[in-house]
């Protein structure tokens, strides 16, 4: 995205919200492309470090939030570090915002003061962390905005890199994986940036065009509202069964049997009699068969609830 408008991440200041995997792992690759980390967060305020996080205290972090430690502990650790009491880290200067902590950590006035403080960049690293009245301030006063839905797609992708693996039962290393991912990211970056040139030559990484009919995400769109490409494929079954009967009982003690016809059997005393064999007229819908499947089929399932 930074290449896209002709920078990069080097000496840039970055706000980084949350002190989990995906927090703690931006801030990591952002050091290592020669950014300044100034924050990390969590429910309990802000960790700000005025001249940056290094590596090492980024590696430090990951043990300590291994061993539950609260993330206020490690101010401790540093004579640069401040912990800022029940506070987010949305109102100090920097050039780029990264939440990674939760849906709506910022809101209309977060967004307002990440602009009067001059960030340029904001990438969501979280299940929409910003509101609709932040998205529009950041739209409206030029900031480059990157939505959770493509930005923070690396995590469903790399879940698919690993289901593939499993499938062929062949295992990448490390570096393979993350030029995948690479690879993928870019893909989601160039669709965003080509789909999303605007009138004036800027770029909306959150515009998607109108898909036609046809298109894999076809949808339905009301005048007024914009499309969203996304797809959940749902099973549907037209006359879904809720149970069916009989038991795979092979116990020998009291329970149901049939004594032949379409009676319903009363429950047996201690008689001593295998029952798994005996079902072969279903009396009621109780739960699936996982044993005798092709012998005894249900007979039972009916086009109604119940």
């Amino acid at each position: 995205m930074l290449e896209a408008h002709h920078d990069s991440l080097m000496a840039k200041t970055v706000l980084v919200s949350g002190a989990g995997n995906v927090s703690l792992h931006a801030a990591q690759k952002c050091i290592e492309l020669g950014a300044q980390v100034l924050t990390l967060s969590d429910s309990k305020g802000t960790l700000y470090l005025k001249h940056g996080f290094s590596l090492e205290q980024i590696e430090a972090l990951k043990t300590y939030k291994a061993q539950d430690k609260r993330l206020k502990d490690f101010v401790s650790t540093s004579d640069d570090a401040e912990w800022i009491n029940g506070s987010r880290p949305w109102h100090i200067k920097a050039d780029i915002a990264l939440p990674c902590a939760t849906q709506n950590e910022i809101n209309g006035h977060d967004a307002q003061n990440l602009v009067d403080h001059g960030v340029k960049y904001v990438a969501e690293g979280a299940n929409m962390p910003s509101d609709a009245d932040a998205i529009a301030i950041f739209q409206t006063n030029g900031v480059i905005y990157a939505p959770g839905k493509a930005s923070n797609a690396g995590g469903v992708a790399v879940s698919g890199l690993e289901m593939s693996q499993n499938s062929v039962r062949q295992y990448a290393t490390f570096a393979v994986l993350d030029e995948q991912l690479k690879t993928i990211m870019k893909n989601i970056h160039d669709d965003c940036f080509n789909h999303g040139k605007q009138a004036d030559g800027s770029i909306d990484f959150d515009f998607l065009p109108l898909l036609k009919q046809g298109d894999s995400f076809y949808k339905t769109v009301k005048p007024d509202r914009k499309n969203v490409l996304t797809g959940i494929d749902i099973s549907i079954m037209p006359c879904a069964t809720r149970s069916t009967y009989p038991f795979s009982y092979s116990k020998r003690f009291s329970t149901f049997r049939t004594i032949g016809g379409d009676f319903t059997a009363t429950r047996t005393s201690l008689g001593r009699v295998s029952l798994i064999h005996d079902f072969k007229t279903a009396t009621c819908v109780l739960a699936f068969i996982g044993q005798l499947s092709f012998q005894f089929k249900p007979t039972c399932i009916v086009n109604r609830f119940g």
